[in-house]
């Protein structure tokens, strides 16, 4: 016997019944998918704000370290004090973006990539800090640092040459602080020679000179000052120097960890797009299988006037060749 002689059998009432399992059974499968699928769309809408978000808070963090360079090369050139606390408010703030960053990151690589820039930017804020000390130890302006020292020290030499009449000395004096500007400018070994010569000959002049032995010690210890001072500054140019390119070095590797973040998050949210348009599709295929097959059983069951009683419940599959109006 098979399946269809089973089901042209059984009394109307169980096909009816059966046929009403399969169409409830259907509806809430229907149902069950339709709620899935909505979920499905709503995790797909709610991975795409957080990705969505990430890129916000990369392009953040790119823009801010460029605002940071530039606000350092400004400090470089204006050596304005207000540049230090500027940029040193500017990494913190990043620093929190960073922090941000973190609970928008679902893989342990990227974490791993992440806490690799926010250690960048650590590294990044010590560095210009240990630039803006090395900047304010050289001296800001004129009248700080070692240029106020130096310039101090100058003045109160030239100040007294002026009241003894020792236009020698003082010739000797402009010259050593023709050398100081020119290394200040050009940075040159050469002209630290030229400063020893120079502090060398003023001395044998000064030891030689008819003024008051007092006067004489105290020019001399004025201009040993100057001397002293005068030779800090290449320590601090040297550290001055390296701090600059530690700054680049880091900017550089942040430049690098961002395009490394930001390649790992597109790929992720391509992984992630391609399986939920997989998984809705299958979900979808399946709610047109089973609206087919609800509909199909509910139009099977249609009666048609030409139909005995008990073949009133899919009769459509009971015919062979034609049969009964609607």
């Amino acid at each position: 016997m098979n399946a269809l002689q089973f089901f042209k059998d059984i009394k109307l009432s169980y096909k009816f019944l059966f046929v009403a399992t399969i169409v409830i059974a259907g509806f809430s499968i229907l149902g069950y998918n339709s709620h899935a699928l909505q979920k499905n769309n709503q995790e797909m809408d709610r991975l795409n704000d957080k990705g969505n978000r990430f890129s916000e808070l990369i392009n953040t963090i790119e823009n801010g370290i460029q605002r940071a360079r530039n606000i350092e090369k400004e400090f470089l050139l204006s050596n304005n004090p207000r540049y230090i606390d500027n940029n040193k408010r500017l990494i913190i703030g990043l620093s929190e973006t960073v922090r941000e960053l973190h609970t928008h990151a679902e893989k342990e690589e990227t974490q791993d990539f992440i806490n690799q820039l926010a250690v960048t930017l650590d590294k990044y804020l010590v560095a210009f800090t240990g630039l803006a000390t090395a900047k304010e130890r050289m001296g800001l302006d004129h009248q700080s640092g070692l240029h106020g020292d130096l310039r101090k020290a100058v003045h109160d030499v030239e100040n007294s040459l002026g009241s003894l009449d020792e236009i020698t000395l003082s010739h000797s004096m402009l010259m050593m602080r023709r050398h100081e500007k020119d290394y200040m400018a050009r940075k040159l070994d050469k002209y630290l020679d030229k400063m020893a010569g120079e502090q060398e000959r003023f001395a044998s002049m000064l030891e030689n000179a008819a003024i008051p032995q007092a006067d004489r010690a105290a020019i001399a210890d004025r201009m040993n000052t100057y001397h002293q001072t005068f030779l800090q500054l290449p320590a601090i140019n040297r550290e001055i120097d390296n701090r600059i390119i530690e700054l680049n070095e880091i900017a550089v590797e942040s430049d690098i960890l961002l395009m490394d973040l930001t390649e790992i998050r597109n790929q992720q949210l391509e992984s992630i797009k391609a399986i939920t348009q997989n998984a809705t599709a299958l979900l979808m295929r399946n709610i047109y299988i089973i609206t087919a097959l609800v509909i199909t059983c509910l139009l099977y069951t249609s009666p048609s006037p030409r139909d005995c009683n008990e073949y009133r419940v899919c009769r459509l599959l009971l015919e062979k060749g034609g049969g009964g109006g609607g």
